[in-house]
């Protein structure tokens, strides 16, 4: 008989989650300013300002990515309910880098990435479980 090994590791995937900042930055030169950016400031008596998005992120590194198995298609898309769990225990989490609502996860299952938006985490023994979804067009 053929021997055969399995290999089945707590956390075969890779899990990346991002978080989004945006900040006003004071803009010198007029010409920065993007004539289609809707938070660009035009008042003379305020100095210009100019909107910049910074990618944050909050965990990048081995995880498991699961299904919740539910799936809403009220529309034109279904969107599955999905959970990630991240070895990092909830309190081990820097002040402010917890995964939250609206945050962007990542995750690589064997050579496909799926994307989707984080909505909540919560501790679990010795880890981090994150609910989120995923859209499927």
């Amino acid at each position: 008989m053929r021997k055969e090994v399995i290999s089945n590791p707590r956390y075969p995937h890779t899990i990346k989650i991002v978080r989004i900042l945006e900040k006003t930055v004071p803009v010198e030169n007029a010409s920065e300013v993007e004539n289609e950016d809707p938070f660009a400031s035009n008042d003379t008596s305020n100095p210009q300002t100019k909107t910049e998005r910074e990618n944050v992120i909050l965990y990048s590194g081995c995880g498991r990515s699961f299904t919740d198995t539910t799936t809403n298609g009220m529309g034109k898309v279904d969107i599955n309910k999905r959970k990630a769990s991240i070895p990092v225990r909830y309190d081990k989490w820097e002040a402010n880098r917890q995964p939250l609502d609206g945050d962007t996860i990542y995750a690589t299952v064997g050579n496909n990435t799926e994307e989707g938006r984080v909505r909540d985490s919560e501790p679990d023994n010795d880890r981090t479980i994150v609910y989120w979804e995923l859209v499927r067009v």
